[in-house]
């Protein structure tokens, strides 16, 4: 068993730290203020510090970044994302890549991790936020029309790429990355916040998607995709 004193292996993202702060810090001030209030106001009060803690768990909860191991595997494909693959589909084009490609669809719920990580290792060729609307992330034409951020990504065999598209909810998407950053595998690269799809595109030629629709996916642990025989190099 580890020591009390070892690493954390689920941490809070440090940039939402001082909102789970403000939200605990109003919860306690309205708990002392419902100790020190007279009947009239005290409904209100419970009711205000209540949500003020709700709130506090619940961005603790959302914004959770727990450690993962990806596998030493040089063939391996993995999760970008957490959540349930959409499908796996076959197009014969798209404007991020040259060629047919596969595409894995992730969809994630509010109850999803929600930090993004590399399927393979790389050198980010580009990485371009587009505007657009806010459908729900499930439907089929989210990935033309809402808000996404775009990321191309020159793995040692073949390029590929992932789209972080917002949603209904989420209405946020950030990069931690810039073009000529390198990435591992299973690398933290960016976050989608309150729920939303995770695409990743993977040329046809060069890999076997082992994805199935309605599968349950972990990112940077989950193999969805095997890099064809003779296509593979070492990470």
């Amino acid at each position: 068993m580890s020591p009390f004193w070892s690493k954390p292996t689920v941490s809070i993202r440090s940039e939402v730290l001082p909102f789970v702060a403000l939200a605990l810090v109003a919860g306690a001030v309205l708990l002392l203020a419902l100790r020190l209030a007279g009947a009239p106001g005290r409904a209100a009060l419970a009711a205000a510090a209540g949500t003020a803690l709700v709130l506090t768990v619940f961005l603790a909860f959302f914004f959770r970044d727990p450690e993962r191991h990806s596998p030493a595997d040089p063939g391996a494909v993995l999760a970008g994302a957490d959540g349930v693959v959409m499908g796996v589909d076959e197009l014969e084009s798209t404007p991020l890549l040259t060629g047919p490609v596969y595409r894995v669809r992730v969809f994630l719920s509010v109850f999803d991790v929600h930090v993004n990580r590399a399927p393979l290792p790389g050198v980010v060729a580009e990485c371009r936020p587009i505007a657009g609307g806010s459908v729900a992330a499930f439907r089929d034409d989210a990935g033309e029309r809402n808000a996404r951020n775009s990321l191309v990504i020159d793995a040692p065999a073949f390029r590929y790429a992932v789209v972080q598209i917002t949603g209904a909810l989420a209405r946020r998407a950030v990069v931690w990355i810039a073009p000529g950053d390198r990435l591992a595998a299973g690398q933290r690269f960016g976050m989608m916040k309150f729920g939303s799809r995770l695409d990743t595109y993977l040329p046809r030629e060069a890999v076997e998607p082992c994805a199935q629709p309605g599968q349950r996916v972990r990112a940077g642990e989950t193999v969805i995709a095997r890099i064809r025989t003779g296509d593979a190099h070492e990470r």
